[in-house]
């Protein structure tokens, strides 16, 4: 909505002593036009803005200028005030926002708005915590990573690699958390990802870096799996089934189903892998549920892992 984006560019004016049009269009996702025209608006209604010309121009508010307007609709509410994750709270060594500090952010909201905070704090509950037994995340490395970020100083990492450990010197730049595991961002002449769980030990050096301007944390971790996932080979094998096994194959994670016909109670299907050895496993797995069609070296392979299991219990 246009009243919200007008609030939102008076709070960027605040923010910044002088920004540019450019940068509030990135910002707020719209054209540079639809930037001047809000500015135009806004000064028709008496907010002191200036723009100055130029190759250092830009966009400010004149001299002190303050606005009282921060109230937050329930969207922005629902969005600001969703619980952390306890588990990355944990790691963070960072603690749970307390009622006091609530009242001390929303002061000035409704009652309903504040039930509705309330109700979303008991309604919801994110558990990054895996099923399985993990290693525990270690805080001090995390803490001293955070240290290394915020203070641009560069480490130096003992990383442990299947070919041995290796002292690393790097330009630390964010921490990334997916699925309860911690990932280290930094330059070691190009940027890299580090899983911090193979970090051994590591020393903050008394050596500053310049950190990239146009260096985007968000941006760079979606190219990066999106990349990794491209580049995981991908291995297709043909089945038949029944209606019934199919409702169990859909049930499953990491089973991806490319192509599914049916003929009556005959199902076929096209299947994708990561690797051989995982569909010859599937295939084992659901024994005479499902008949493989093709490639012909699963077959072979399928026919030769039966035959060494029938040895070993003859």
């Amino acid at each position: 909505m246009r009243a919200d984006r007008l609030l939102s560019i008076i709070s960027l004016l605040q923010l910044h002593k002088k920004i540019t049009a450019r940068d509030l269009a990135q910002k707020l996702e719209v054209s540079v036009r639809t930037i001047y025209r809000d500015i135009d608006a806004l000064t028709s209604i008496g907010v002191p803005i200036i723009t100055d010309q130029g190759h250092d121009g830009g966009i400010k508010l004149l001299g002190d200028y303050k606005s009282d307007l921060t109230g937050l609709n329930d969207k922005e509410l629902q969005y600001l005030f969703l619980p952390p994750p306890q588990k990355i709270l944990n790691d963070l060594n960072i603690q749970s926002l307390s009622h006091h500090s609530l009242l001390k952010l929303i002061g000035s909201t409704s009652k309903q708005q504040l039930n509705l905070i309330e109700n979303l704090q008991n309604y919801i509950y994110i558990d990054m915590y895996s099923w399985n037994k993990t290693s525990e995340t270690d805080c001090f490395i995390l803490g001293q990573l955070q240290k290394s970020i915020w203070g641009t100083r560069e480490i130096n990492i003992c990383y442990s690699k299947s070919t041995g450990d290796k002292i690393i010197e790097l330009k630390p730049l964010g921490l990334v958390n997916k699925k309860g595991i911690w990932y280290l961002i930094a330059i070691d002449n190009i940027i890299k990802t580090y899983k911090i769980s193979m970090i051994k030990s590591l020393t903050i050096l008394d050596k500053e870096f310049d950190r990239p301007q146009d260096f985007n944390l968000k941006e760079y971790w979606t190219e990066s799996t999106q990349k990794f996932i491209k580049s995981i080979p991908k291995y297709q094998i043909s089945i038949k089934t029944t209606v019934e096994t199919l409702d169990h194959i859909k049930s499953r994670m990491f089973i991806n189903i490319i192509e599914c016909t049916s003929t009556g109670n005959d199902i076929q299907l096209i299947l994708e892998f990561n690797a051989k050895w995982q569909a010859v496993e599937f295939v084992l797995g659901y024994g005479h549920n499902v008949q493989l069609i093709s490639p012909e070296e699963v077959k072979t392979e399928v026919i030769k892992v039966a035959h060494e299991i029938i040895e070993m219990y003859k």
